[in-house]
């Protein structure tokens, strides 16, 4: 068999991965996807379940990014050297949190080190990387030429995939191509993904939130209502809190379908050592974003924008807890961000790249999908009082 017919993608079963690789079998290669534990990998079975295409179109290898030449066997090693084309690491850790920088950087930056070493091991010819257009950290605006343009990082992540990307441009000389992902959301017409992290991480303690109230509300409803929090008939969570954040930055949502729709094309032509930004031309504005999902979790009479003296809090502490949380893990991304500069898309394909839709009904969709699966949190709901 061509060598052309195989991509090795780590991280298939993820948000990324997942929503690519049906895809890339559209248009003729077989998916060698590497997961830890192979086929006895939970989510591999998910991933094999809907797969559409022909079964011999998906081949699963064990393996785990964090271990040299990602765990692969020898024997696998053998029997797929000099037939896989590319590889595609997906695979990463978008955990935001400063106090575990070092499980970050293990997946992130040690992970995409073991993947080229495999990728070499292999001899395959091209090497892509899945980054993050967050790699701007607190510039006002990026080019796709540019790597270390003088940026200070956020936090460990955003500090693991620059190093992710220097990483790939120390070790591959122009077989690879870098795709700098926007904050990937769900399904633009089913609001579906496999996993809440980024943007809904920021909304999944609301959510918890809610529901810790809605039960205080049942069983002490006079201390909920001295504390300016209720409940109306319809169900709405009528609470005076302020979320913080920028009146004019942008958040930069992409929904997952329109992703794998641009970075397909680009990871099926030639690779030419260049990166490429999948972002959203026009974002919406994140003030906005948050209203509307605040909204659509059924939370009413909050404010939002920059911090003002005169804002009103609910006095309960779960309610600053929640605000506190929140802002200390995602609180830069809802007051900056850069601008991600484009155009190396439309000089390899030829064709422009239309922006997606983010709207308020749009955003309706992804909340009411994340609360009919439940953000992905198995957890009972609390009771009692502070």
């Amino acid at each position: 068999m061509s060598n052309e017919d195989f991509i090795l993608v780590t991280g298939a079963t993820g948000i990324v991965g997942s929503a690519v690789c049906p895809l890339l079998a559209e248009i003729g290669y077989t998916i060698v996807s590497l997961a830890r534990g192979g086929l006895t990998n939970p989510r591999t079975s998910t991933l094999k379940s809907q797969w559409r295409r022909p079964p011999g179109e998906l081949r699963v290898v064990s393996g785990d990014v964090e271990l040299p030449l990602c765990g692969v066997t020898d024997s696998d090693i053998h029997g797929l050297r000099g037939r896989v084309a590319k590889v595609l690491h997906c695979a990463a850790s978008t955990r935001f949190e400063e106090m575990v920088p070092g499980d970050v950087w293990d997946v992130n930056v040690c992970g995409t080190e073991h993947a080229i070493d495999l990728a070499d091991a292999l001899g395959a010819p091209e090497f892509h990387l899945m980054s993050t257009a967050f790699v701007a950290g607190d510039l006002e605006e990026l080019r796709e030429d540019e790597l270390d343009a003088g940026q200070r990082t956020r936090n460990a992540y955003e500090a693991s995939k620059l190093e992710s990307e220097r990483l790939v441009h120390a070790r591959r000389t122009g077989d690879f191509s870098v795709y700098r992902l926007a904050i990937v959301v769900g399904d633009s017409g089913s609001g579906a993904i496999p996993e809440f992290s980024g943007y809904y991480g920021f909304f999944s303690g609301f959510w918890l939130l809610k529901r810790l109230l809605a039960a205080r509300w049942r069983r002490h409803r006079a201390q909920c209502t001295s504390a300016n929090i209720s409940f109306d008939d319809s169900g709405f969570l009528h609470i005076p809190c302020h979320i913080p954040c920028s009146d004019t930055s942008t958040l930069n949502l992409i929904p997952r379908d329109w992703m794998a729709r641009q970075v397909v094309p680009l990871v099926a032509a030639k690779a030419r050592g260049l990166t490429f930004h999948v972002t959203n031309a026009l974002p919406p504005r994140v003030e906005d974003v948050i209203r509307w999902s605040m909204q659509a979790l059924g939370y009413r009479d909050f404010t939002t924008g920059p911090l003002r003296s005169e804002a009103q809090t609910a006095e309960s502490i779960d309610v600053k807890r929640v605000i506190g949380r929140t802002m200390q893990t995602f609180g830069a991304y809802v007051n900056h961000e850069a601008k991600f500069h484009q155009g190396n898309a439309v000089a390899v394909l030829r064709a422009n790249v239309d922006p997606p839709t983010v709207s308020q009904s749009s955003i309706e969709t992804l909340v009411h999908h994340a609360v009919s699966a439940g953000f992905g949190i198995q957890r009972k709901d609390r009771n009692g009082c502070d």
